[in-house]
């Protein structure tokens, strides 16, 4: 773990190779390439061996992988869409991070799959639209031995420092798809540490430039709802301050149209988090991540915002070590909200961040900062975070939370301690627990193997002590959960949670069983818990989901599930999708609550560039069906 970062030699080509998935030792003479792909698990040579080349002109990046498989009948390819996640598919990526700086905050990734369908996270954030986020190129060719990829990244889709001989961070990872396993060069370890990212050094790029600064979105909504017709138009747009530099503006964005998360009906004692997938919150998301997952919770929680008349927002860089986002949303005359954050990267083992939130409306006026730290020694990680509300007319309202962490492969413990006083919930935070003070300590086991029926396997256990602010016994007591995966892709689970709750003990096992798990065209799975809460009433929780390719590009998506405990609670989702094309498709999703359903259909033409449309029938956030019916039209510039 302590070993000097591989490296690689900068090579221009005095020709660009051409794009097609074929390899030609002449368009690659001279490429770096890479040594033997790791299997991080076991820290030695991946069974299937990659190997992949690197060079660049003035123009682009090129990159290359030769993948060879024990059986190449073996690999998996299946989506076309756009920007998916491929679980289960044979992968190749390529990550970038032009600053040189060991950090994974400005990594650039560039996936491909065996179809040739493209994913890429751009340093940043970049929403999906392509006249954003940028275009590049890649080819696949399968071939009897395995199959090949050849990659083409244009200098200026990427965030870079002007400079001669320039040193910047580069990796390279292949998944496997029918293993469920990964390698890859350099071997960042199970821990995937960004100092151990290769030196792609002797890099001269063109001079960064930015060939349009300024692009936009209009978008316009006629639709028609229960008998009225409403006309809805907005604008999205992007400014490049420089390469390092964003700047977004939505004016009167469209969200309504945009399907949001659907929140579960598990039992849960505190709000339920929310993902937020709206473009002008997407745009640069981990610039606003002011703290971590296991302490006060998020400082800021951008479903805290709802529709808006205006909001803009700027992140980015401005150093290698200094990254900046501001954001701010005005609705009306009475109502802003805003973020600030600048973090501060000493080193690639230690940083530090400052924020501030505010909120300002007729009812509510606060403002809150606050500040995190972390530093991370060997095998050893500290993290602290702390932040200040203010309130007009209270008293000032301060929230600490630290932990400290041991890691080395396969072992994952830590304890993690909180503090958060009564009354402590900023008005665009999200706090699950306050009146709140202790900590809980939690070990994780994970391991993998190459043979055999069992493929994976792993548990967690936690114990848990916190107390109100008086002292009083607020959550006692333990859980644990054991899972693995089976050589047929069949994941498992059992756990057990034993905790008191204001002293009324929660005595309850779940079990889950996956079967095609990373198949999400063949996949079914069920979880179920029962036991007794709030010391003695009875509990029962069963959820079933499943989603099957029924004929060639017809998707089907089904879940079911129940929640008995003072009363029953019953939610069931329904979709149907069949894709003509990366760009083209047809949908239909039907939600029921308690028997009550709400329905809508969707026709897409768009996902990619150009102009784009979108027939909608219903509304796909609202609770109940309606009889609206919505044409949107994307229009970039």
């Amino acid at each position: 773990m302590g070993s000097a970062p591989e490296t690689l030699r900068g090579v221009r080509l005095e020709k660009a190779p051409v794009i097609d998935g074929t390899i030609n030792e002449d368009e690659w003479k001279g490429a770096a390439q890479t040594g033997e792909f790791i299997d991080p698990f076991r820290g030695t040579p991946y069974a299937d061996k990659t190997v992949a080349y690197l060079a660049y002109d003035d123009k682009a990046i090129y990159v290359a992988f030769k993948c060879l498989a024990v059986d190449p009948t073996q690999l998996v390819g299946r989506d076309i869409q756009r920007g998916s996640s491929f679980p289960g598919e044979d992968t190749v990526s390529f990550a970038i991070n032009p600053l040189g700086n060991h950090s994974f905050s400005g990594l650039s990734t560039f996936t491909v799959n065996l179809l040739n369908t493209q994913r890429e996270r751009i340093a940043g954030g970049r929403a999906g639209k392509q006249e954003w986020t940028g275009k590049w190129k890649s080819a696949v060719r399968r071939t009897e031995t395995g199959f090949e990829v050849e990659m083409e990244i244009p200098w200026g889709i990427l965030n870079y420092p002007n400079g001669k001989d320039r040193v910047m961070d580069v990796s390279f990872d292949r998944d496997h798809g029918k293993q469920l396993t990964t390698s890859s060069w350099p071997n960042l370890t199970l821990q995937s540490l960004p100092e151990l990212q290769a030196r792609w050094e002797g890099i001269s790029p063109p001079a960064a430039a930015i060939p349009t600064k300024f692009r936009g979105l209009a978008y316009t909504v006629p639709e028609y709802v229960n008998g009225q017709f409403k006309l809805q138009s907005g604008l999205d747009l992007r400014y490049q301050f420089n390469p390092q530099l964003t700047g977004i503006a939505a004016i009167n964005p469209d969200f309504r149209n945009i399907e949001s998360q659907i929140a579960g009906n598990e039992f849960t004692r505190t709000e339920r988090f929310i993902g937020d997938v709206r473009p002008f919150f997407t745009e640069g998301q981990g610039f606003f991540n002011l703290t971590g997952q296991f302490g006060l919770g998020r400082m800021f929680y951008s479903q805290r915002i709802g529709a808006f008349d205006f909001g803009a927002k700027a992140f980015g860089q401005l150093n290698p070590t200094l990254n900046v986002g501001a954001l701010v949303a005005v609705d009306g005359k009475d109502e802003v909200e805003g973020v600030f954050r600048l973090a501060k990267i000493f080193d690639p083992r230690t940083s530090a961040s400052f924020f501030v939130t505010a909120t300002k409306t007729p009812e509510v006026k606060d403002s809150t900062a606050g500040g995190t730290f972390v530093m991370r020694r060997g095998n050893y990680q500290f993290y602290m975070e702390g932040a200040t509300l203010s309130r007009e007319n209270r008293r000032p309202l301060t929230a600490f939370s630290a932990n400290f962490v041991y890691q080395i492969p396969k072992v994952f413990s830590g304890i993690f301690y909180t503090r958060v006083p009564v009354g402590f919930n900023p008005s665009l935070a999200f706090i699950p627990w306050t009146d709140r003070r202790g900590g809980f300590w939690y070990t994780e086991y994970n391991t993998e193997y190459r043979t055999g029926t069992l493929r994976s396997f792993g548990g967690n256990f936690s114990i848990s002590n916190f107390t109100t602010w008086k002292g009083d016994p607020q959550e006692v007591g333990t859980f644990f959960n054991i899972y693995g995966r089976t050589k047929s892709d069949i994941q498992f689970g059992i756990n057990k949670d034993n905790t008191r709750y204001f002293g009324r003990l929660d005595n309850v096992w779940g079990a889950n069983l996956n079967f095609n798990a990373s198949n999400r065209f063949r996949q079914f799975g069920i979880y179920a818990e029962t036991g007794t809460r709030n010391g003695g009433t009875k509990t029962s929780y069963v959820a079933a989901n499943g989603s099957f390719r029924l004929w060639k590009r017809l998707d089907l998506g089904l879940s079911y599930s129940v929640l008995n405990f003072e009363g029953s609670n019953r939610q069931g989702i329904f979709t149907l999708a069949y894709e003509f094309s990366p760009v083209r498709a047809i949908s239909a999703r039907v939600i029921t609550i308690d028997g009550k359903p709400n329905a809508y259909f969707a026709i897409r033409n768009g996902g990619l560039s150009g102009f784009e449309w979108y027939f909608i029938y219903g509304d796909p956030n609202g609770i109940r069906s309606s009889n609206r019916i919505a044409l949107k039209l994307v229009y970039p510039f």
